[in-house]
C-alpha cells in the first residue's frame, strides 16, 4: 500500500513532466483542491498553496471551487487571499452543487474577493443540471451576472 508521502512524491514527480511540457506551450495547469469525502489529497486552498508554494513548478497553478471551499475552508475569504498569486480559475457552483443561487453559498462575498485580489481569470460553473439542463444553466447565467456586477 502506498502512504502519503509516496503518493505525493509520484504526483510531485508527475507534475514536474508535466510543468516542463506546460511552460514550453506556454499555458498553465490547474490544481484543484476537493473535499475529503471525494479525493485524498489537496482538500483546502491552503493545503494546495503550501504544496505549490514547495514545490515551485513555474506553470503549475489552482483553480477554486466554491463547493469544495464550502466544505474545507474554514476561512475561505482569507484562503483565497494567501492564495491570490495561484489561482487562476474559478468554478462558481452552490453549497449543493446545484446552480448559483440554488444553495447558501455568499457568491457575492466571493466576488468581492475576487475583484480585491485583481482576479482576472476565467469563472465557469461545475453544476448539477437540476431541475434540468435548462433551468439550471439559465439561473447560472442569470445569477454570474448578478454577482459579477455588483
Amino acid at each position: 500500500m502506498i502512504n502519503y508521502s509516496q503518493s505525493e512524491d509520484y504526483i510531485t514527480e508527475c507534475l514536474k513532466e508535466c510543468n516542463e511540457y506546460a511552460k514550453e506551450k506556454k499555458v498553465d495547469i490547474a490544481l484543484e483542491p476537493i473535499n475529503r469525502f471525494q479525493e485524498d489529497f489537496f482538500h483546502s486552498i491552503i493545503d494546495c498553496k503550501k504544496y505549490l508554494d514547495r514545490v515551485q513548478f513555474s506553470n503549475v497553478k489552482m483553480m477554486i471551487d466554491s463547493f469544495h471551499m464550502n466544505i474545507e475552508d474554514t476561512d475561505m475569504w482569507g484562503n483565497m487571499r494567501q492564495a491570490r498569486d495561484y489561482i487562476i480559475h474559478v468554478h462558481y457552483s452552490d453549497s449543493n452543487r446545484l446552480a448559483p443561487g440554488m444553495g447558501h453559498f455568499d457568491f457575492i462575498k466571493m466576488t468581492e474577493v475576487l475583484k480585491e485580489i485583481n482576479y482576472s481569470g476565467y469563472i465557469s460553473a461545475e453544476i448539477l443540471p437540476v431541475p434540468d439542463s435548462y433551468t439550471a444553466a439559465k439561473q447560472t447565467i442569470d445569477s454570474m451576472k448578478f454577482y459579477l456586477n455588483q
